[in-house]
């Protein structure tokens, strides 16, 4: 009888020389970096598609309850984390009073909100909320320059009476320290109003000129802020800016995000929502804009 006995081969695992798992660890955070970009661009056609279907209501929303033309906003309870040149920094306030006539007129409401400086440093992108009474609200968005200069916002709605409101809100800082603001409201013009697809035309693209991640895919809390990224139209024609916050959520599956696209026309648009932390398309909503 023939005896056949199998030697066994004992695998070693070679371990990866330094040089190759640093380019390895190289590759992989510039393929996260490509995704990221493809991301941002599937999420950009999908908001393309509804801005198309979508015109803006141009209603005078403050009839029902007619909402001061100018209020001082007391720069009372804010704090700014990061520091008011660095990327990413926090700039938020809570509470603020806002008054009539000055800084020591009648109340008429609340003011809460957070700005993050985008790259550049020339740039906050901002999202606010003015609590009129316990029902009553008023919903903003928009950029505000890193300097003493008037900046505005976009109404974007509200609750109670306000549910509908539209319109500009400038913000003019009062001195260096900016111990207060001057808030001037005004309304839109329903005559004046606009379609989407008439500003974008049929087709839009955004190239990322302007971004800066800061921390990684994997970390919650971290952010993708872009600063004068280049829109074009169909024909490759540029019509505009963005700008725009993207923070990574618990469970790192999706960023919750806020923009602005500032048009070369002077309106502006402005967005807010959900993208996927993948290749998966996300789902942003218009949320409101100047001009028409």
């Amino acid at each position: 009888m023939i005896t056949f006995r199998m030697k066994s081969r004992v695998q070693t695992k070679r371990k990866m020389p330094a040089g190759l798992m640093q380019e390895k660890k190289r590759t992989l955070a510039r393929a996260k970096k490509l995704v990221q970009i493809l991301r941002r661009k599937l999420a950009m056609r999908q908001l393309t598609k509804v801005l198309k279907e979508r015109v803006k209501k141009r209603e005078n929303a403050f009839q029902s309850r007619p909402f001061a033309q100018s209020a001082y906003e007391v720069n009372v309870n804010a704090t700014t984390i990061g520091g008011l040149n660095v990327t990413g920094a926090v700039y938020a306030w809570s509470e603020n009073p806002l008054r009539v006539g000055s800084v020591d007129g009648a109340a008429i409401g609340k003011s809460t909100g957070k700005c993050t400086l985008l790259p550049g440093e020339q740039m906050w992108m901002c999202s606010g909320i003015f609590k009129i009474s316990s029902n009553d609200t008023i919903t903003t968005m928009g950029l505000s320059p890193n300097n003493v200069e008037r900046g505005s916002l976009a109404v974007t709605g509200g609750t109670g009476c306000y549910q509908n409101a539209n319109g500009t809100i400038y913000i003019t800082s009062q001195g260096e320290t900016s111990e207060s603001f001057l808030l001037e409201y005004q309304a839109s013009n329903a005559d004046e109003a606009c379609s989407i697809q008439d500003l974008v035309g049929e087709g839009l693209s955004e190239a990322n000129v302007g971004g800066k991640t800061i921390g990684d895919y994997e970390t919650v809390g971290s952010k993708d802020l872009w600063a004068g990224n280049i829109l074009t139209d169909s024909s490759g024609a540029q019509i505009g800016l963005s700008y725009g916050d993207c923070t990574l959520l618990p469970g790192v599956a999706a960023f919750m995000c806020i923009g602005e696209w500032a048009l070369d026309s002077g309106d502006i648009v402005t967005y807010a929502g959900y993208s996927p932390n993948s290749m998966n398309p996300g789902h942003i909503a218009v949320t409101g804009g100047t001009g028409c």
